[in-house]
């Protein structure tokens, strides 16, 4: 290209149009001015020595002008200076407008061949396109009809000129095109290296191939959505709210709950005051009814009488207020019957004074009782709270413990003075000391059995009238008991068993023979299966008898050549040996071994000189062995060549498909012959992986047969299931027509 001198007046207009909008320079030409001659433009390239050689800053060169209507393509470092001062208010530092930053030393590095945010499809500057050239389109304002969006180019400020945009039109079409490069979009391999799209690693920094960080503050993906407001972070971590009281850590910053700033301003995480009757947490519980105020101010005091009274009218109404569940009733006043009052389910009293842990209704309401009695945890309508339970313990410790007494059912001296339970006096009025009375309907001495049920009335008149015919006792007083009683005639327990009719006539649960009344009975003996005696008198002596049929003497062994059972007939001509595996006939086409001697079908003795297994010529048109199929029909046949079906191509591509998913994108990919035929194998030691008329050389045949050389890794597919023999002999026979 010519040696060309700038046009002054249109230089100072375009470094005027840089900044913001200014009068036009007073030596500027008018629109409508006449052309200015210029030198003609050479074809020397716009980077040769004599233009590169001429610094930016120098003094003109004295050259004609340019001529306005013929434009010629700017230098690189007159686009740089360009766009460095026009642009560079907009694009520049760590957050530049729509991500595009500037290099100011050189913006090449930032625009050639790097795809936009804005339409990643198309690069900022595509070397030798103006018109695939994001950049050129946002100056020109076109980029809205290719797809892109936002402002023309520079914004808020004059267009660049119309000289000033066709000079940088021409210095791209001028640059030299780069090779084809992956779009990154549009699932077209555009490279031709057999990737598309965000699958090329030319697009691991494509903004579409961009995996959005949901914790940065910054639009990785470039889809204008930032963080959590982009539907890519929805479900991750740090967009996950954090639940303020499920002990995780929701949003993944480390911190759970209400230790997570998140979370300060809920009530959840404000404190309990124990004092001012608000729940201040929400939880539901207001100051000493909320756990949190445990040990806390008045919440730490021990309940007095009347509040341990009102907690039981509220809590334990319906069981023990108005009733006596369990013979426990804690109606005003409830220390009545519960302190120094011994309690019926442990050997502990209610309460006892100054001791929470000898008190069973304090282990009942904290929980424990199963460690000192048992039953279920009171109240039976949900439990008390932490500080509930603590302050009735620190009642009960407050109480002044009481004189030690008696405990009248518990088989020790609890008091010390040498008399134990009801032979103290103090256990006088107990009811577990009192006799009972036989006909007062009542439970006098509180064992819960009431008058004659009582064993204590069993020798009392009016409770022994009847004989009672199995308690080895003379219950009705005339000197004869159970069955020795005439009253237990008709008593099923006193009946006589019969000890062959498979009833139980006494009912005791014990029929004929195992009856201890048919001991001696003839009915009863059993049969010795070696005496020669019919000692069951059922007419059939030892072996004979069906008793002894599973008896050792009795059982032949139907392939030792023995007559273990001495019937005179050995092994399958005993008839008990009859449906013996060893005395069965093999089939000799049903591919069992019948008579299980570890022969199948024609390997079997049996099965020798028969017709059936004889051997089959595969392709003379005749049924050699007799099983009525002739040739390729037969068994015998079915893998020789001459009767293998080959695979279609269609066929393996389906098969590889399907079953070989390791390899469906690589070499079996399809078409799979262009990956295997005549391409050499990189473990199969020379052989190609398809050899054209010879499976033997093949190293993939080898591979599906599972004859492939140690050291060349496992047979395919890999974890099966393998192809059948059949599958295997097919593919054999394609790689052979192969060669044909």
């Amino acid at each position: 290209m010519a040696l060309r001198s700038f046009n002054w007046p249109l230089l100072v207009l375009t470094l005027a149009a840089c900044g913001e909008p200014s009068a036009k320079a007073p030596d500027a030409l008018p629109p409508d001015a006449a052309p200015v001659d210029a030198a003609p433009v050479d074809a020397t390239p716009i980077d040769a020595a004599p233009r590169d050689a001429q610094p930016v800053d120098a003094a003109p060169v004295d050259a004609a002008p340019v001529d306005a209507a013929s434009p010629v393509a700017f230098t690189q470092a007159e686009v740089n200076a360009l766009l460095t001062t026009r642009c560079m208010n907009c694009h520049v530092g760590v957050a530049p407008l729509g991500g595009f930053a500037m290099d100011p030393a050189d913006f090449t590095r930032s625009t050639h061949d790097v795809p936009s945010l804005q339409l990643p499809r198309l690069d900022r500057i595509e070397p030798g396109d103006r018109t695939r050239s994001y950049l050129y389109l946002k100056i020109t304002g076109e980029h809205l009809a290719a797809g892109g969006f936002g402002e023309r180019m520079p914004s808020e400020v004059e267009p660049l000129s119309a000289a000033e945009i066709e000079g940088i039109g021409l210095y791209i079409d001028a640059l030299t095109p780069t090779p084809p490069r992956e779009a990154c979009e549009g699932a077209l391999d555009e490279d031709s290296d057999g990737l598309t799209d965000c699958l090329d690693p030319d697009c691991a920094d494509a903004p579409l191939c961009v995996v959005e960080d949901c914790g940065n503050a910054s639009d990785d993906d470039a889809d204008m959505l930032i963080d959590c407001d982009d539907p890519d972070c929805v479900g991750a971590l740090a967009c996950t709210p954090e639940d303020c009281a499920n002990g995780a850590d929701d949003d993944g910053d480390n911190v759970a709950d209400c230790g997570d700033a998140d979370c300060v301003a809920l009530p959840v995480c404000n404190p309990e005051l124990c004092d001012d009757t608000a729940d201040n947490d929400a939880d539901g519980a207001t100051d000493c009814d909320d756990d949190d105020c445990l040990g806390v101010g008045a919440c730490a005091a021990p309940m007095d009488e009347e509040e341990v009274q009102r907690l039981f009218n509220s809590r334990c109404a319906g069981c023990h207020i108005g009733r006596d569940l369990g013979g426990l009733r804690l109606d005003a006043p409830f220390t009545q019957t519960t302190v120094a009052v011994p309690s019926r389910s442990s050997a502990l009293r209610r309460i006892e004074p100054g001791n929470r842990q000898a008190s069973f209704l304090w282990h009942k309401v904290n929980g424990s009782q199963a460690n000192v009695g048992g039953g279920g945890r009171m109240p039976q309508n949900g439990m008390l709270t932490r500080i509930q339970v603590e302050r009735l313990g620190g009642y009960i410790d407050a109480l002044p413990p009481s004189p030690i007494v008696e405990l009248c059912a518990n088989f020790a001296d609890d008091d010390g003075d040498a008399l134990v339970d009801c032979g103290d006096p103090d256990c006088t009025l107990e009811p577990a000391c009192q006799p009972e009375v036989c006909g007062d309907l009542l439970d006098n001495d509180g064992d819960f059995l009431i008058d004659c049920a009582d064993a204590d009335c069993a020798v009392v008149m009016g409770c022994g009238l009847v004989e009672i015919c199995d308690n080895g006792r003379d219950d009705d007083g005339d000197a004869l008991a159970d069955c020795a009683d005439d009253a237990c005639a008709v008593f099923a327990g006193c009946q006589l068993e019969r000890c062959d009719n498979g009833v139980d006539d006494n009912r005791d649960a014990l029929i004929d023979c195992v009856d201890p009344q048919c001991v001696d009975a003839p009915a009863c003996a059993f049969e010795t299966c070696d005496n020669g005696r019919d000692d069951d008198n059922n007419g059939q002596a030892d072996c004979a008898d069906l008793a002894c049929a599973n008896d050792p003497a009795c059982i032949e062994d139907c392939r030792d050549g023995v007559d273990n059972n001495g019937n005179a007939l050995i092994d399958c001509l005993d008839p008990s040996c009859a449906r013996a595996v060893p005395c069965q006939i093999e089939d000799c086409g049903d591919r069992i071994d019948n008579n299980a001697n570890g022969f199948v079908d024609c390997n079997d003795p049996q099965c020798a000189g028969l017709g059936a297994c004889g051997q089959e010529n595969c392709g003379n048109g005749v049924d050699d062995n007799g099983d009525r199929r002739v040739d390729c029909f037969d068994p015998q046949c079915e893998l020789t060549p001459a009767c293998v079906q080959p695979f279609t191509t269609d066929d393996l591509s389906l098969l590889f498909s399907r079953g070989c998913g390791c390899h469906s994108n690589a070499f079996l990919r399809a078409p799979f012959t262009n990956g295997t035929v005549n391409v050499p194998s990189v473990r199969g030691a020379g052989l190609d992986l398809i050899e054209p008329g010879n499976p033997a050389r093949s190293f993939l045949y080898l591979k599906i047969a599972g004859t492939q050389a140690a050291g060349a890794g496992n047979r395919m597919p890999q974890g099966g299931p393998y192809w059948s023999d059949l599958d295997t002999a097919r593919f054999a026979a394609w790689i052979t027509a192969l060669g044909q």
